[in-house]
């Protein structure tokens, strides 16, 4: 008695079925995804970005300013002048630092 074997390249071999999507199961996948990446683009990335940006302007919102979103003009590109003012030794600067250490403290205790 013969025992039939199927050889890779035997066109009577049985077709193995492709991992992965079908065309419409891909576009469902897709559709439900883009509005995801719109949300978290428009609500997270944009804004943690904004902030990077306007860290080097000395940009307040009751001043109008010029060009790109309001900056420049009246408020002007002051670059790590912010960042350097906080590491000052003046008041503002030591209540920054109090809130930070506090957000670390608050951070850690919600964690334990």
């Amino acid at each position: 008695r013969m025992t039939q074997a199927a050889i890779a390249g035997d066109p009577g071999a049985p077709r193995k079925e492709r991992a992965g999507l079908r065309p419409g199961q891909r576009a469902f996948v897709w559709g439900a995804l883009i509005p995801i990446f719109l949300y978290l683009g428009v609500f997270a990335l944009f804004p943690m970005i904004w902030v990077v940006v306007l860290s080097f302007f000395s940009y307040s919102p009751v001043r109008v300013g010029d060009g790109l979103l309001g900056l420049g003009g009246r408020n002007p590109f002051i670059g790590l002048e912010n960042f350097t003012s906080m590491l000052a030794d003046t008041q503002t600067a030591q209540l920054f630092r109090t809130s930070v250490k506090n957000t670390l403290i608050f951070a850690f205790l919600v964690l334990v």
